[in-house]
C-alpha cells in the first residue's frame, strides 16, 4: 500500500473531444477519467446519440494513490494540445493535510505546492531592520534627553551590521568588545 489521497478538480479540453478522438486515442488512462457528455436529438429516422469529452476528472472520490496522474496528463497534454485547449487543475489532498496539485495550461504540466500567505497588507514595503534602527538614530539626534547621543551611537552601530535584517557573523564579537557585555555567552566566539 502506498500514500492515498483525495483528488478534485478538472482539466478542461476545448473544443471538447469528439467520439473518433475518444475510441483511437493514444492514452490509457489508470488514475484519470475523461468526463464524457452524451447529448440525444430526435431527427427523422430515430435518436442520434453524440458522446463527447470535455474535461479529464480524477478516476474515483475515494482515497488512492494516483502516482501515474502527471505522466497521464503530460501524455494526454502532448497528443491533444495542437488541436484542443488544455486548462486546469487536478488537486490531491493528503491524509496528513498536506495537498499539491497538477496545473494543466496547453502542453505544460506543472506540479504545484500551496504557500502559505499571511493576512497583511500586500502594498506595504518590506521591512528593513536596517533602515528602521537608522530612522530612529536621527530622530534621536533631536531629542532633549541626555541619554539619546549615546542611544543613538548604539543604534547607528546596529545598523550598520545588519545584513539583510540579521546581524553580521562579527557583531556579537563587536558587542562585547564595544560594551564589555554579553547577551550570548554560551555561543562559540
Amino acid at each position: 500500500m502506498g500514500y492515498e489521497s483525495r483528488w478534485s478538480g478538472e482539466v478542461r479540453i476545448d473544443p471538447p473531444l469528439t467520439w473518433t478522438e475518444i475510441k483511437n486515442s493514444p492514452v490509457v488512462f489508470q488514475d484519470l477519467k475523461l468526463r464524457l457528455d452524451e447529448m440525444v436529438e430526435d431527427t427523422a429516422t430515430g435518436q442520434v446519440r453524440t458522446v463527447t469529452a470535455a474535461a479529464i476528472a480524477p478516476l474515483t472520490t475515494a482515497a488512492y494513490n494516483g502516482y501515474a496522474i502527471e505522466e497521464e496528463l503530460t501524455a494526454f497534454a502532448a497528443a491533444y494540445h495542437a488541436t484542443h485547449t488544455l486548462a486546469g487543475r487536478i488537486q490531491a489532498h493528503g491524509p496528513e493535510g498536506n495537498q499539491w496539485a497538477y496545473s494543466v495550461d496547453g502542453p505544460s504540466v506543472t506540479r504545484i505546492e500551496p504557500t502559505l500567505t499571511w493576512p497583511d497588507r500586500h502594498d506595504a514595503p518590506a521591512f528593513n531592520a536596517e533602515r528602521v534602527l537608522r530612522d530612529y538614530a536621527e530622530q534621536l539626534a533631536a531629542s532633549p534627553d541626555p541619554d539619546a547621543g549615546v542611544w543613538a551611537d548604539v543604534l547607528k552601530w546596529a545598523a550598520d551590521r545588519i545584513h539583510g535584517g540579521h546581524l553580521s557573523i562579527y557583531a556579537n564579537r563587536d558587542f562585547v568588545k564595544r560594551f564589555a557585555v554579553n547577551p550570548y555567552p554560551n555561543e562559540p566566539q
